[in-house]
């Protein structure tokens, strides 16, 4: 879906045809406003990856309807027609949460930690500081 008309586009969204979902924008917005974020109903951004994953609906009105995996795979390779890259989105989630007070439930899912930063055989680099809300 393309996003109405008189909303500016970056050059980068028109060459790419991927859109920010209303997801996106929620989370910013959430972000900005809310100490702390409990999102329901939002999948791991690996969740398609895994080989036992349950088959749900893309959406909740349409039951027999597309498969979300199906429909976040298309969207996120597509290179045609308009897309969100809903995976792509989920990833910046993740990291988000490791940084800001944003917990998953339903299903319940928590981003794993980075990678212990190395600098020299045996020394860990000093931690950087946490960005504060303002």
């Amino acid at each position: 879906m393309e996003p109405p008309r008189g909303v500016a586009l970056s050059a980068n969204a028109r060459i790419s045809n991927s859109w920010l979902s209303t997801g996106w924008f929620t989370m910013t917005i959430a972000l900005e406003l809310c100490d702390r974020i409990d999102v329901y109903g939002m999948v791991a951004p690996d969740f398609c990856r895994e080989p036992q994953h349950h088959s749900v609906p893309y959406h909740y009105y349409e039951p027999r309807g597309p498969d979300e995996c199906a429909m976040y795979i298309s969207h996120e390779r597509g290179r045609r027609g308009s897309h969100h890259r809903f995976i792509t989105e989920k990833r910046v989630f993740a990291n988000w949460a490791r940084t800001f007070d944003i917990h998953f439930h339903q299903p319940d899912w928590t981003p794993s930690p980075l990678p212990e930063n190395r600098t020299l055989e045996g020394t860990s680099a000093a931690t950087p500081p946490v960005p504060q809300k303002t």
